[in-house]
């Protein structure tokens, strides 16, 4: 990634690789991944105990995006499917129950920062105040209709599904994003930037442990390594996981949860302040950066996977670091889960699906 006065490589192998690909085949190659995670999330809905194991297979596709446009960028043609992919993946992100559309803008940014070196300073400049205006206007106006969107999108039943067919729900944004003013804006803004920071909850746990609440003395950062390895479908009495629940205990607050089709955590900072107080709790936070550290330099920087091992690594939960209210149940599971689905996966199948890119 270029930094202006200091430049670290992506590798050789990925640049030769990724000039060597073709545009149309990695196109059709995020075209398949999104046609795998129809049906895969038609089985995490039937079978929330699979949830554990198949859900890495939903962030293959933020890496074929990434291949694409890097492709796309590098051998300056293919603009148009590159285009196709970034509006599909914004549009389904949108119309889901959840934000991800975020996910492509990250993967946006992440492409931009990759290659920087191949524009000019006027170019990247422009590029990250126009993908900065884009992420903020669409975080911003996310925040405004959020609530009203998900009832709507529930049909009041208060749980995390979508009842409404797709024109409705087309026609409810349209005329809700059509309706905004300016005093809409400006408060969603400022509720954006307290998501962002998402430093209120864990001010209120400061408070309110010791005081109030002691310390679990590593129970949390325990139940989030144990339960890796108890699936739901071998061990279908493990306790779910309600990340409200850990806000109202520990933070004090009263929060809305999974009655009312949310869950609000306080975050993986806030859970290792819990454990081990305000000094210790840096340790596990640590070891987390050590273990994504590692997962990274095994899937892109080693064994020669090239381009291939980025795809794998956007399917890992990298994304979910920045988002302080992300709980460690929710960070070391999904990492272990693809380090499992995608080792076995690499190497039977990584260099075949390599050659089949190449026009093989």
């Amino acid at each position: 990634l270029p930094i202006y006065g200091c430049v670290l490589s992506v590798g050789p192998t990925m640049e030769q690789e990724v000039i060597g690909f073709t545009v149309n085949r990695l196109f059709l190659a995020w075209l398949f991944s999104l046609a795998i995670a129809v049906p895969v999330e038609i089985i995490e809905r039937l079978m929330p105990g699979l949830t554990q194991v198949i859900g890495p297979i939903l962030g293959i596709k933020s890496g074929f995006v990434f291949l694409l446009g890097y492709a796309v960028i590098r051998q300056r043609r293919g603009y148009a499917m590159f285009a196709i992919a970034v509006v599909t993946e914004f549009v389904i992100g949108t119309l889901g129950y959840f934000s991800g559309f975020t996910q492509v803008l990250i993967v946006l940014l992440v492409l931009l920062l990759t290659v920087m070196r191949h524009l000019t300073l006027g170019a990247d400049l422009l590029s990250f105040l126009a993908l900065a205006a884009v992420m903020i206007s669409s975080a911003t106006v996310w925040s405004a209709i959020k609530p009203g969107y998900r009832d709507f999108m529930n049909g009041g039943s208060g749980k995390q599904d979508v009842v409404v067919p797709l024109t409705q729900r087309l026609d409810y944004l349209s005329t809700h994003i059509l309706a905004m003013n300016e005093n809409n804006f400006s408060d969603a803004f400022q509720a954006t930037l307290v998501r962002i920071g998402y430093t209120e909850y864990f001010a209120d746990t400061l408070k309110n442990v010791p005081a109030e609440v002691p310390y679990e003395r590593g129970r949390l950062w325990l139940d989030a390594v144990t339960r890796v390895f108890m699936p739901r479908m071998f061990f279908p009495n493990k306790p779910a996981a309600d990340d409200s629940y850990r806000t109202q205990k520990y933070a004090g607050v009263d929060v809305a949860g999974p009655e009312q089709g949310t869950s609000i955590g306080m975050g993986y900072m806030a859970e290792s302040y819990v454990d081990f107080g305000r000094y210790l709790m840096f340790l596990p936070i640590f070891l987390l950066a050590l273990l994504f550290g590692l997962a990274y330099r095994y899937f892109v920087l080693r064994g020669g996977r090239g381009a291939w091992g980025y795809v794998i690594a956007f399917a890992m939960p990298f994304a979910s670091l920045h988002m302080f209210e992300t709980s460690n149940i929710k960070l070391f599971g999904p990492l272990v889960s693809c380090a499992i689905l995608f080792v076995p996966l690499d190497y039977y199948f990584g260099q075949s699906i390599k050659a089949w890119l190449r026009g093989g």
